[in-house]
């Protein structure tokens, strides 16, 4: 798991927004770039993000998500107010595709959509086309 040690002075360790800012910052270049980037990894950045929007601690919506069922099912709005934070991540565009969108329905699809399309849009970088 990472830890995160700088944060602004002025912010409490435990807040939140130390979280998302962590897990995105975390999200290694060299990984994006060899297109190593699990859905574990993302869902790390897509529960830190929900929990920096719901004011929540990454624990608590992993639970909530956990709870909710197989595949964390959620509410697809959420993930459509997080997409540009988290292509910005991953320096990638989720695809506008009617499969795209239907793994809009669950953190885990949605996870590995964006993990499939980065090691795609990676894949292509190395290649020598463009991303």
């Amino acid at each position: 798991m990472m830890r995160c040690v700088e944060r602004e002075p002025w912010r409490p360790a435990a807040s939140p927004l130390d979280s998302a800012a962590c897990a995105r910052n975390h999200v290694g270049k060299a990984d994006k770039e060899a297109g190593m980037v699990t859905w574990q990894t993302v869902a790390d950045v897509v529960i830190a993000l929900l929990a920096e929007d719901a004011g929540r601690t990454p624990d608590e919506v992993r639970g909530a998500l956990a709870a909710a069922g197989d595949g964390w099912p959620i509410d697809s709005l959420l993930l459509v107010e997080i997409l540009q934070r988290v292509e910005e991540t991953f320096a990638m565009s989720a695809p506008e595709t009617v499969e795209a969108a239907r793994s809009f329905t669950s953190v885990k699809a949605f996870s590995e959509m964006i993990a499939a399309v980065a090691a795609s849009a990676a894949e292509t970088v190395h290649s020598g086309g463009a991303a």
